[in-house]
């Protein structure tokens, strides 16, 4: 029981609220911490939910037109090649016009869709998600109609089924179609 004499003894000194309020700081950053990784992966996830969303419209597209979407190589005929990049950008209404003009298609943005998360992005700077298409003219007759859906993760470990992804490290890639065998295989 506390009891009073003479002197206040009732409080706490100034060295135990110090002591506490540092403790309140410590613990307080490693919770944001962790929330800014908890809300990462969560975009991680958003971005592989998006991508195969993506890939369905491609293969809906696919099926109805016999060829995957590109404006630059619609009307190739079967000889010669064409390789395009379609990609997002801040604002950009759909990044695969074809899928939005063609089946009203909407197509997601990356979760981060501002002018902070494009200058990020170092090694093809302004590009969130891009979609690489190619017909004809690959490396073999067998692969000539195939894509590559090239997007970023930022807590998740990076996927690479585009057989050495040539976008380089810290890009994730997924291939679709006729993709070519990995020549290094």
């Amino acid at each position: 029981m506390l009891s009073k004499k003479g002197k206040n003894t009732f409080g706490f000194t100034l060295i135990e609220l110090l002591l506490v309020v540092a403790i309140i700081g410590i613990l307080s950053s490693l919770a944001v911490v962790n929330l800014n990784q908890a809300r990462a992966k969560a975009r991680d996830a958003k971005r592989l939910s998006d991508i195969g969303q993506v890939r369905k419209a491609l293969e809906v597209y696919y099926g109805t037109y016999g060829h995957y979407p590109n404006p630059e190589c619609r009307d190739l005929a079967a000889i010669g090649g064409c390789n395009s990049i379609i990609y997002t950008g801040v604002g950009e209404p759909s990044w695969i016009p074809d899928l939005k003009n063609d089946l009203n298609i909407d197509i997601p943005d990356d979760p981060i869709n501002n002018a902070q998360n494009l200058n990020d992005y170092d090694d093809y700077s302004g590009v969130p998600y891009i979609y690489l298409f190619t017909r004809h003219g690959a490396r073999s007759a067998d692969y000539d109609n195939y894509y590559y859906l090239i997007f970023r993760l930022e807590a998740s470990a990076q996927i690479d089924t585009c057989n050495n992804n040539p976008w380089g490290s810290g890009w994730s890639c997924i291939g679709g179609g006729d993709v070519p065998p990995d020549p290094d295989a």
